[in-house]
């Protein structure tokens, strides 16, 4: 009889064990698995930032470059949309990036006011090469920045 009760008792701790292991394995793989789709909601959501990052970028290359091109031999209405919605782009750069970016992209913008904006009336060419030339050495350095910005970004 004696024998009986500890045979029970052997039973139910070891059947109490196997369920302790057993809730104890399936809350590691649960807690594994939450980490996981944690994770992978992270670095979607970094992606998603790079991209939004990166079209920004484009966008002010873009516009910056249209805004001087389409006035070579016409000065810019700065009160035009076209100037706003660049005045737009810039903003968006400078309350979202670092100060390297900002920094760039301001230099970039200043070269661009300097040609668009400029007088065209009384074109000195050798004046309105020099601006071009500024603009194009603003547009590649902020394009460099921008690159180094982008690969900085690291996604894992």
């Amino acid at each position: 009889m004696e024998n009986e009760w500890i045979d029970t008792i052997d039973t139910a701790l070891k059947i109490g064990l196997g369920a302790l292991i057993a809730g104890f394995f399936g809350w590691l793989g649960n807690r594994q698995n939450h980490n996981h789709e944690l994770n992978k909601e992270q670095r979607k959501r970094r992606i998603e930032d790079l991209q939004k990052k990166e079209d920004r970028f484009v966008d002010f290359l873009s516009r910056s470059q249209n805004l001087v091109q389409s006035h070579l031999y016409t000065s810019l209405d700065a009160g035009s949309n076209e100037y706003q919605e660049y005045l737009r782009s810039f903003n968006l750069l400078q309350i979202s990036n670092s100060d390297e970016v900002r920094m760039a992209a301001y230099n970039l913008m200043d070269a661009t006011n300097q040609f668009a904006i400029g007088n065209k009336n009384t074109p000195d060419m050798d004046y309105q090469k020099s601006l071009r030339k500024n603009f194009d050495e603003k547009l590649g350095f902020f394009q460099k920045v921008a690159q180094l910005e982008i690969s900085k970004t690291e996604i894992t």
